[in-house]
């Protein structure tokens, strides 16, 4: 077997236990111990397992990795979170979009 064949064979098998993986529905990870009771704590204040929890923050960085997720923005009072307001990603981008170009058209003077 050559090495383009090795690498061929290779990459299938990994998608083969990709898939074996994700149907099996079950993801695992290896984190430091103080971490794992952080993970712990804060799930106890949730009132929530700490798989749920977990499971929500990763499905929700995939959403903003894949630029589907609204920004969620926390809104802070004298140092006090009073509140959150979520701003679609398709919202986010055209704001972004206009500062760009704003910023493009607005010329600054040279050091002299």
């Amino acid at each position: 077997m050559n090495k383009a064949e090795l690498k061929k064979r290779s990459e299938r098998m990994t998608k083969d236990a990709q898939a074996l993986v994700a149907k099996r529905g079950i993801m695992q990870f290896r984190a430091e111990p103080e971490d794992i009771l952080a993970l712990y704590n804060l799930a106890v204040k949730r009132d929530q397992r700490v798989s749920t929890m977990i499971r929500e923050w990763v499905l929700e960085r995939l959403e903003q990795e894949l630029g589907n997720a609204p920004v969620k923005l926390d809104i802070t009072v004298n140092r006090e979170k009073v509140g959150s307001v979520s701003l679609a990603s398709s919202l986010l981008n055209a704001i972004n979009e206009g500062a760009r170009t704003h910023k493009a058209k607005v010329k600054r003077p040279k050091a002299g």
